[in-house]
């Protein structure tokens, strides 16, 4: 028998959820707010590579699991997947890692790659790999008390408002002699978003990582935890207010972009817990961030 058009249909969107695909896009998404606030300045070439390098990153977390053979908790959707695609993922971490790789050594300079690309790169590899002794085994950074979700939003800051300056059009912006002052919001404010919606991953894993890493929700119990993500949520939202006060139209179709995303992601905060499923973690909040850039392009066009 033919497999049926739903099974297939929920194999793809399992694939692009779970492998990592989704992250791509993510990250894509960030550029493209960038973007809009640089005119357009942002190489294609850039695109690809952020998106190719976010999918590598986050398939080499899970292929050193594999070689670890660290014990999962295979009863999750999320984990029972991928055991069950570890030669995808190998063969993907394989094949982003080729185009990441080319399209670092084509479209960057050896000293731009050095130092631009390398520095996150490190940190990055730093986060996946076991690369520090403590205590008698080695650990990786994400595995340091309280560092992984600032580490996550350091990252993706630095690839994605901080790197897209140097593709000004405007020679001092170029050379960061000076900071468009929304820039500066955006980057406060995707670093506070990315803290405040990494927290319910947290909260997800609350069960799973209880004695082998502290966490915010771990330490302050998952309700408070959710109480400080929508601290951080409409600080964030503050920031946008902030930037668009730049706007010769405060009230533009952007603003209201904006606080209709705020409103849907205040909900999702809302409905976290630890007990949710999976698809609400892992494509609802990163989601999140690919239905921000859709709302701001479509306002962009009005």
């Amino acid at each position: 028998m033919k497999p049926t058009a739903r099974p297939i249909v929920q194999r793809i969107f399992d694939y692009i959820v779970f492998g990592n695909w989704l992250v791509g896009l993510v990250a894509a998404g960030f550029l493209c707010i960038s973007d809009l606030l640089l005119h357009n300045a942002i190489p294609v070439a850039y695109y690809a590579l952020v998106f190719f390098a976010s999918i590598l990153l986050y398939s080499l977390q899970r292929v050193v699991i594999f070689f670890r053979k660290e014990t999962w908790e295979s009863t999750t959707q999320r984990h029972a997947w991928l055991l069950r695609n570890k030669k995808l993922l190998l063969g993907q971490t394989a094949f982003t890692g080729f185009v990441a790789v080319f399209l670092s050594l084509s479209f960057f300079k050896f000293v731009q790659l050095m130092l631009l690309v390398l520095p996150a790169l490190a940190v990055s590899l730093a986060y996946a790999l076991p690369l520090f002794p403590v205590k008698g085994r080695w650990i990786r950074l994400r595995d340091f008390p309280f560092l992984k979700i600032f580490l996550i939003a350091a990252v993706w800051v630095y690839l994605t408002v901080f790197i897209p300056l140097l593709f000004s059009n405007i020679p001092v912006v170029a050379t960061l002699e000076v900071i468009p002052f929304d820039m500066l919001c955006w980057g406060f404010e995707l670093f506070l978003l990315i803290v405040a919606l990494t927290i319910p991953f947290d909260i997800r894993d609350l069960p799973y990582e209880a004695g082998k890493v502290k966490t915010i929700p771990g330490v302050l119990g998952w309700r408070n935890a959710q109480l400080l993500a929508m601290l951080l949520l409409f600080t964030a939202l503050c920031l946008r207010v902030l930037g668009n006060a730049t706007e010769s139209h405060f009230l533009n179709p952007g603003f209201f972009a904006a606080l209709l995303w705020y409103g849907c992601a205040a909900t999702m905060l809302l409905k976290t817990n630890p007990s949710r499923g999976e698809y609400f973690y892992s494509f609802g909040m990163d989601g999140l961030f690919v239905l921000y850039a859709l709302l701001l392009l479509g306002a962009g066009n009005i």
